[in-house]
């Protein structure tokens, strides 16, 4: 069993991982069996649902102009700044029509990437069984709120910042870590 904290973890300074249950519990405000649907309701309205924060979308000319971020095309966009000082016109055009042509192109690989990336995560949303009310539900991974008991079972994923409060024979399997590891 674990209990989700995520959104609570930046106003106490303390590592949750010091805490006893029953201080862990009182801090967050929840029991054992969980919070009452009322107070998760309120509690996504106030934290905000459990997603990571999209990045801002970039214009299309944005996603245009870091085609050129590159030293071969700084290399090219010189070579026929060069050409055309020397009045060789067509090596100048010939340059600038390539240095054109794949900036478009990777645009659009982009911006397909962007979609398909996007419909991935539309199909893999996830659901986490909680305990509300002393019951056993699943939810959508998206509504997981602080004070939140997650129930898990092996080969589950951990949809939240939580702390363990219960378990047996727990292992992980850190391979999908990503780069902001707490232990507990």
């Amino acid at each position: 069993m674990l209990i989700a904290w995520r959104a609570l973890k930046k106003m106490d300074k303390e590592p949750w991982h010091s805490y006893d249950g029953e201080t862990v519990f009182k801090k967050l405000d929840t029991t054992i069996h969980g919070l009452r649907d009322k107070e998760a309701k309120e509690r996504l309205v106030r934290y905000g649902s459990n997603e990571l924060e999209e990045r801002r979308k970039e214009s299309y000319l944005q996603v245009f102009l870091r085609q050129f971020k590159s030293p071969i095309i700084y290399v090219l966009i010189v070579a026929a700044f060069v050409a055309f000082l020397l009045r060789e016109y067509d090596d100048a055009v010939i340059i600038a029509v390539i240095l054109t042509a794949n900036a478009i192109i990777g645009s659009i690989q982009e911006g397909r990437a962007e979609r398909a990336i996007s419909s991935l995560k539309k199909l893999a949303a996830s659901v986490v069984k909680v305990k509300r009310k002393g019951i056993i539900e699943e939810i959508p991974s998206r509504e997981v709120v602080p004070g939140d008991v997650i129930i898990f079972e092996m080969g589950d994923k951990i949809p939240a910042d939580a702390r363990v409060i219960e378990c047996v024979n727990l292992k992980l399997d850190e391979a999908m870590l990503t780069w902001r590891v707490g232990c507990f």
